[in-house]
C-alpha cells in the first residue's frame, strides 16, 4: 500500500500551475455554501429571541449580523489566509474550485456532509499541492480518475480494501505510509473535524496523532513552512 501509493504521488497531476506570485485570488469572502449556512444560523438565533420573548428590532438584527460575521471571519481566518499564502509556494497546482452540484455528489458518496472549511476548500481550489505537500480534494468532477489526490476515490477505495472508518476523509500523505484524514467523528463547536495522522498495521488503522484542530490551521501551518524554507534558501 504505502509504495504502491508514494510511486503514483510522484506521478503528478496535470492540473494549472501557477509560478509563485503570478496568479489572481479567487477569494472574495465566503463562498456561497457558507453564506448560506450563515443565514440558516441567524434564523436560529432569531428564534432563540423569540422563544425567550425578546422582540427583535432592526437594532437587534443588526447586531446579530455583526454578530455572525464576526463569528464567520474568524473561523475562516486561518483557510483564507492558508489559500490566499498557498500561491506564493514554489510547484503551486490546484483543480480548480468545484461548484455546488459537484461538492453534494462528493458529499454523498462519502455519506455525510461537508463541514463548512472543507466546502470551502472545495469551492476554491478543489484540490491543492505545493512543493512537497498535497492536500487530497475533488480531481476529476465525476470521481472516476486516478484515486491519489482525489479525497473521495481514496476514501472509498481504502474503506473496500483496509475497511477505513467511515468517518475519515483521506486528505494527506505523510511519510513512511503515514496519512492524513478529517475525523468526522469528533467535531469540534464550530462543527468542524480535526486532522488526524494514521498507519494502517496490516489489521486494522491506529491513530498516531491529532495533528490540527480543523483543515484551515492544518493547511495554514504547511504553507508557513514551505514559505520559511523557501525564504532562508
Amino acid at each position: 500500500m504505502e509504495n504502491s501509493r508514494r510511486k503514483r504521488n510522484q506521478r503528478g497531476f496535470p492540473y494549472e500551475q501557477y509560478p509563485p506570485g503570478q496568479t489572481e485570488s479567487k477569494w472574495n469572502g465566503a463562498p456561497e455554501p457558507c453564506i448560506k449556512i450563515q443565514g440558516r444560523r441567524l434564523l436560529k438565533l432569531i428564534e432563540m429571541y423569540l422563544i425567550n420573548g425578546v422582540e427583535v428590532t432592526g437594532s437587534r438584527v443588526q447586531l446579530v449580523l455583526k454578530s455572525l460575521r464576526k463569528d464567520l471571519l474568524m473561523s475562516y481566518s486561518n483557510l483564507e489566509r492558508a489559500l490566499r499564502l498557498a500561491r506564493q509556494c514554489e510547484y503551486y497546482t490546484i483543480a480548480g474550485g468545484k461548484s455546488d452540484e459537484v461538492i453534494h455528489n462528493a458529499a454523498e458518496l462519502f455519506g455525510q456532509d461537508f463541514s463548512k472549511q472543507n466546502r470551502c476548500f472545495f469551492h476554491e481550489v478543489g484540490y491543492l499541492s505545493f512543493f512537497g505537500n498535497e492536500f487530497y480534494g475533488i480531481c476529476a468532477d465525476d470521481f472516476s480518475g486516478d484515486y491519489t489526490g482525489g479525497a473521495i476515490e481514496a476514501t472509498l477505495a481504502d474503506r473496500k480494501d483496509y475497511n477505513l472508518p467511515k468517518d475519515w476523509l483521506t486528505i494527506y500523505f505523510f511519510d513512511d505510509g503515514y496519512m492524513g484524514y478529517l475525523d468526522y467523528s469528533q467535531l469540534n463547536a464550530d462543527g468542524e473535524p480535526p486532522v488526524i495522522m494514521a498507519i494502517y498495521n496490516g489489521e486494522e488503522y491506529v491513530v498516531a496523532e491529532k495533528v490540527a484542530e480543523d483543515l484551515g490551521d492544518f493547511i495554514l501551518r504547511l504553507v508557513e513552512e514551505q514559505l520559511s524554507d523557501q525564504q532562508q534558501n
